[in-house]
C-alpha cells in the first residue's frame, strides 16, 4: 500500500515531535554545527564573573531554559581557566541555590554542560537573598575568589519585581562597596527599571540592559561580554579572607533522623548528608561541637556535642549510628532533655542548633509541637528537612524556628540531600 505525499510529511512530523518528547533531558550542551565560539580573552586579564539567574514561579519553563542557554553563550565568550575567567552560578525563588561555585569548572566545556543539568528551583523572587549571597560567599575565597587586582563581576538577570525593596536596594549597596560590579539585566514588561538602576552599578547606561523577551537576551550578550571586558581592576579592598564557618562564634549543633519509616540504605544517606555538612565546619573545643540523637534513651547509639572534637572522630561517630531512628516527638524531647543540656555536654554560652530530619508520616503530632515549642522557648535554632514528595510541610512547620523560608527545606528523595547541602551549610554558617 502507497502512502501519498502529505500522509508521509505528516508521519515525519510526527515522529520528530515524539523524538522532542522522548528525549533525554540531560544531554550536554551542544553549540550548533558552524557556529564559532567567539573567545574573549579580555587583554589576558583575568577575571570572576558570577551570574544569578532567576528562578522564580513566574517564569515560564521554556524561558528559564533561555536563561541557562544565554550564560551557557556568554561562557563561551571568555577564556577560561584557573588563571583567566572563572565562572560561577546561583538562582534565586524564595531563597538562593548555588549552582556552581567559582572554583568547580575550569573550562568552557564543563561549565556549559553543568549549567544544562542544573535543577531548577521553584518560588518567590527574593532578590535581596541572592545579592547578600553573592557578597558573602560568591566571591570568597573558599568558593574561588581570588580577590586582590581581579576585577569581581557579577550578573543579575531578573523578570519581576523583588518580594522586599527595600532590602535589595541594600543588598545591592553592600555589594557595591566590596568592589563587585553588578550588571543587572531585566526581562519583560513587569521589571522595576529603578529597583534595576539600584542592583546595577554606576552609570545606570553602561551597567543596566532591558529586553523584552527572553529570547532577546541574545540580542545583548555580545555587547555584555565587551562591557564586562572592560571592568577596572576594583579600587574598594575586597573583604577579608572568609573565616571557616565556626571560626567566628561557636556553636552546639544536634542532629535527629527523626524518620520513622527510613530503610537502611535512606538512613545512610542521611548520615552521609549530615558527615559532609560537618566537613565543611571549623570543629573543636572552641568551635563547633557536633551531637547525634540516638534512636532511644536505653541505646548505646548516637553522641553528645563534647564526645568528639575531630571531624574524623564524629565521622566514626556517625558510621556507627546504625540504629533505627527514633519517633520525631521522642527525638525533640531528647534533643531538649539531653542534648542540649550542660549534663548532656552543651556549652551553655554558645549557640545552640537543632537539625531534624524526617520522611513519610508520624504519628505523634501534638509531642512534636509541643517539644518543637519548648526547644525554641529556649533560644535553640530548629531546622526542619523534609524528605520526599509526599512530606507534609506543615510538620515541618511545627518544628522549624521562624522564618520558615530559612529554616525549612525539602528533597525529593535521600539522593537530592545532597543538592541543597551548599543551600543549608550558608545559612547555618552566615548565622553564625
Amino acid at each position: 500500500m502507497e502512502m501519498s505525499v502529505p500522509m508521509l510529511t505528516f508521519i515525519s512530523c510526527m515522529l520528530i515531535q515524539l523524538s522532542l518528547i522522548n528525549a533525554d533531558p540531560y544531554l550536554p550542551y551542544n553549540r550548533p554545527e558552524g557556529k564559532a565560539r567567539p573567545i574573549r580573552s579580555c587583554g589576558g586579564k583575568p577575571a570572576d564573573i558570577v551570574f544569578t539567574l532567576d528562578s522564580s514561579s513566574s517564569i515560564w519553563g521554556p524561558d528559564y531554559r533561555k536563561q541557562i542557554e544565554f550564560v551557557q553563550d556568554m561562557a563561551g565568550s571568555f577564556q577560561i581557566g584557573p588563571d583567566m575567567t572563572r565562572i560561577g552560578v546561583s538562582q534565586f525563588s524564595d531563597r538562593v541555590h548555588l549552582l556552581f561555585r567559582l572554583k568547580d569548572y575550569k573550562n568552557v566545556d564543563d561549565v556549559q554542560t553543568a549549567l544544562y543539568y542544573t535543577r531548577r528551583r521553584y518560588g518567590g523572587t527574593n532578590t535581596a537573598a541572592a545579592l547578600r549571597h553573592m557578597g558573602n560567599r560568591m566571591f570568597s575565597n573558599s568558593y574561588g575568589g581570588r580577590g586582590g587586582d581581579v576585577p569581581r563581576i557579577a550578573v543579575v538577570i531578573t523578570d519581576g519585581i523583588s518580594s522586599d525593596r527595600k532590602k535589595t536596594v541594600l543588598e545591592a549597596k553592600q555589594l557595591h562597596q566590596k568592589g563587585v560590579t553588578v550588571f543587572a539585566i531585566g526581562v519583560g514588561a513587569n521589571i522595576n527599571k529603578k529597583e534595576l538602576e539600584a542592583i546595577a552599578s554606576d552609570p545606570d547606561e553602561q551597567y543596566v540592559y532591558t529586553v523584552d523577551n527572553y529570547d532577546a537576551l541574545d540580542t545583548i550578550k555580545n555587547m555584555l561580554a565587551m562591557k564586562a571586558c572592560e571592568v577596572k581592576e576594583p579600587t574598594t579592598p575586597p573583604p577579608p579572607a572568609d573565616q571557616p564557618c565556626g571560626a567566628r562564634q561557636p556553636a552546639d549543633i544536634v542532629f535527629a533522623l527523626g524518620a520513622d519509616n527510613s530503610n537502611t540504605e535512606n538512613r545512610n544517606s542521611a548520615l552521609d548528608f549530615i558527615n559532609k555538612v560537618i566537613k565543611d565546619m571549623e570543629v573543636g573545643n572552641d568551635n563547633i561541637q557536633v551531637g547525634m540523637v540516638p534512636k532511644d534513651c536505653s541505646s548505646l547509639s548516637g553522641f553528645t556535642p563534647s564526645d568528639f572534637n575531630t571531624k574524623d572522630q564524629i565521622k566514626n561517630g556517625l558510621d556507627s549510628n546504625k540504629a533505627s531512628p527514633a519517633k520525631s516527638g521522642s527525638a525533640l524531647e531528647y534533643m531538649r532533655k539531653t542534648s542540649f543540656t550542660e549534663e548532656g555536654g552543651c556549652r551553655m554560652e554558645v549557640k545552640k542548633i537543632g537539625v531534624v530530619i524526617i520522611d513519610g508520616t508520624t504519628e505523634d503530632l501534638d509531642k512534636i509541637a509541643t517539644e518543637a515549642k519548648r526547644l525554641r522557648e529556649n533560644d535553640i535554632e530548629m531546622f526542619a528537612i523534609g524528605v520526599g514528595k509526599d512530606i507534609d510541610e506543615s510538620i515541618l512547620r511545627l518544628i522549624a524556628s521562624e522564618p520558615s523560608m530559612r529554616h525549612i527545606y525539602t528533597a525529593g528523595d535521600y539522593a537530592d540531600l545532597q543538592f541543597m547541602r551548599s543551600d543549608f551549610l550558608d545559612v547555618v554558617c552566615n548565622g553564625l
